[in-house]
C-alpha cells in the first residue's frame, strides 16, 4: 500500500486496475530471466502485465499480438525496456522490436498526448550511456539500470503506473509582498557593479565604488518619512540596507575597500548627527544594523585583516569624545516600544527582534549576525573601551553560538595570535594580559558584566569558554 506525505492518509490511485504491455528485446538467456523477474514483480504489486512469455503460445501470430497489445484500450501503459539491443533493433527496424517500433512510433508522434508509453532504461551501453532509440529521444525515462538506485526507481515506476503523482504540484500561494517593493538597485547601479568586478583599472574601480556609496548616503540622508508608524518607517529603510549589502559584496574587488567602507559609515553618521531631526533616530538605528552586517561580512569571508582595520579605525564623529566604532551603536526607544506594542509581547529588545525578523539571509545567517554583534562587545571589553552592548546575543543559538567555537579555538597559538592582532594588540602576551585584566575586573565588580535583566545568560565573553592559561598553548 502506498502512503502520502500527509500523516497516515492513504494516497488514492487515479488509475484503477493498471494494465501494462512490456516491449523488450530478446537478448541472452540471463537478460530474459531478468525481464521475466521484473514482469513477475509488477504482477505481485498489483499491475496486470501482458508479457509474451506467458501470453504467446506456439502458432500465435507475434505481429498481431504486439499490435493488439499496443492498441488495446484496457492497456493503461506500454513499458519500453531499453538496452543496447533494443536500441539497435529499433533504429534499424529489425526483429520483433523493429515491428513494435513501427506500431508504437506513430502513436507517440501523432495520435496521443504522450503519457501512455514509458521508456525504462534496463541496461546501459558499455560506456555507461543510455541506449535510447531515435523515436524516444524526446521522452523522459525511468532508470532501472543502477543497482543502488533500483528500489527507489522501481517504486517511482509503480506509483506512475497507478496514476499517482510522483512529485505533487504544490498549491498556488499568494503573491509575496517583496514583489511590490522598490528594487534595491537600478540597472545602472548593477551595470556599474559588474564593471567594477571586471575592471582591471584599480583607480577606476575604487572611484566607481566610492560613487555608489556616496549616492547611497545621499539617498539615506534625504529620505523623508512617509508613515507615522515607527515600524513601517524603519521597514522602509530596509531597501537602503539591502543596497548597501549588495555593494559590500563587491568590496573584495576594490583596493583599500575597507577604508572606503569605514569612510562611508563615518560620513553617514556625521550627516545624521542631529538626532532631534524627525526620522534621524531611525536612520541611526539603520547605521547600527549596517555596522553589524559589515563585521559579519568580513568574518564570514575570514578577512580578519579587514575586521582589524574596522575595529581599530579612528572614527571621527562630531561631538563624540571617544573615536571608536561605539559611535555607531544607537538605542531607539520609540522603536523598542512600537515593536512590543504591535506584537503584544515584552521583548528584551524590540530592535534586536526587528533585526532578527528581517535578517537578510542571502547575506548572512542569524548566528553570523549575532556573532558579529558579540565580537564587537568582546573587543570593547578587552580593550577597556566604552562597551558595545550586543543586543542580539539572546538569539545566538546558545550551545551552537559561533562565539563559543571562536573562543575555544584560542587554545591554538596560531589562532590566538591572529585574534590578538585583529583586536589591535602587538603580540599574544599583551592580548593575554588584557584578557587577564578583564577577568579580574569581572571578579571584583560583578556589575562590570552586562546582560538583559531577567535573562538566563549574560552577554558572552570569550573567557566564558576558555581559561586564560589555555590561550595559545597548543
Amino acid at each position: 500500500m502506498l502512503y502520502s506525505n500527509k500523516g497516515d492518509e492513504y494516497m488514492k490511485p487515479t488509475i484503477e486496475n493498471p494494465k501494462v504491455f512490456i516491449s523488450y528485446a530478446w537478448g541472452d538467456p540471463e537478460y530474459q530471466e531478468r525481464v521475466l523477474a521484473f514482469a513477475t514483480d509488477l504482477m505481485s504489486d498489483g499491475i496486470d502485465v501482458l508479457f509474451d512469455k506467458w501470453s504467446l503460445k506456439e502458432g500465435n501470430d507475434t505481429h498481431f499480438y504486439m499490435e493488439k497489445c499496443v492498441n488495446d484500450p484496457t492497456v493503461t501503459n506500454v513499458i519500453l525496456l531499453l538496452d543496447p539491443l533494443y536500441e539497435q533493433k529499433s533504429n534499424s527496424r529489425t526483429g520483433g522490436v523493429g515491428e513494435e517500433t513501427q506500431i508504437i512510433s506513430p502513436e507517440i508522434y501523432n495520435k496521443v498526448e504522450q503519457e501512455k508509453f514509458l521508456p525504462v532504461v534496463f541496461k546501459r551501453n558499455n560506456d555507461g550511456s543510455i541506449p535510447k532509440p531515435h523515436f524516444l529521444k524526446g521522452l523522459l525515462h525511468f532508470d532501472l539500470s543502477i543497482p543502488d538506485k533500483y528500489s527507489d526507481e522501481y517504486k517511482r515506476l509503480v506509483k506512475r503506473l497507478n496514476g499517482i503523482e510522483i512529485i505533487k504540484k504544490p498549491e498556488l500561494g499568494n503573491t509575496p509582498s517583496w514583489v511590490f517593493e522598490e528594487s534595491i538597485a537600478t540597472s545602472e547601479d548593477l551595470l556599474k557593479l559588474e564593471s567594477i568586478k571586471s575592471n582591471k583599472n584599480t583607480i577606476s574601480q575604487k572611484d566607481d565604488f566610492i560613487e555608489l556609496l556616496d549616492k547611497l548616503k545621499i539617498r539615506i540622508v534625504d529620505y523623508s518619512l512617509s508613515d507615522d508608524d515607527p515600524l513601517k518607517w524603519y521597514e522602509s529603510l530596509q531597501t537602503f540596507r539591502d543596497k548597501f549589502l549588495l555593494i559590500l559584496k563587491y568590496s573584495h574587488s576594490i583596493p583599500e575597500s575597507t577604508i572606503v567602507v569605514c569612510d562611508f559609515l563615518e560620513s553617514l553618521r556625521n550627516a545624521l548627527k542631529h538626532e532631534s531631526i524627525y526620522g534621524n533616530s531611525y536612520k541611526l538605528t539603520l547605521i547600527h544594523e549596517l555596522f553589524i552586517y559589515t563585521i559579519a561580512f568580513y568574518l564570514k569571508q575570514k578577512d580578519y585583516s579587514a575586521v582589524k582595520t574596522i575595529f581599530n579605525n579612528p572614527f571621527i564623529i562630531d561631538y563624540e569624545e571617544e573615536h571608536s566604532f561605539k559611535a555607531f551603536y544607537h538605542y531607539n526607544q520609540s522603536l523598542e516600544i512600537a515593536k512590543s506594542q504591535k506584537d503584544e509581547k515584552r521583548y528584551r529588545s524590540g530592535t534586536a527582534q526587528i533585526f532578527m525578523d528581517n535578517i537578510n539571509l542571502d547575506f548572512c545567517s542569524k548566528r553570523e549576525f549575532c556573532f558579529a554583534d558579540e565580537l564587537c562587545y568582546n573587543y570593547t571589553m578587552i580593550n577597556d573601551l566604552n562597551f558595545w552592548f550586543p543586543i542580539t546575543y539572546i538569539y545566538d543559538g546558545g550551545d551552537e553560538a559561533l562565539i563559543r567555537h571562536f573562543s575555544k579555538r584560542l587554545i591554538s597559538k596560531t589562532w590566538a595570535e591572529k585574534v590578538s592582532d585583529m583586536f589591535g594588540f602587538n603580540n599574544l602576551n599583551d592580548f593575554n594580559n588584557a584578557v587577564d585584566q578583564l577577568i579580574e575586573k569581572c571578579k571584583n565588580d560583578y556589575s562590570y558584566r552586562t546582560g538583559y535583566s531577567g535573562a538566563f545568560n549574560q552577554a558572552p565573553l570569550i573567557t566564558d569558554y576558555i581559561n586564560i592559561d589555555e590561550i595559545g598553548t597548543m
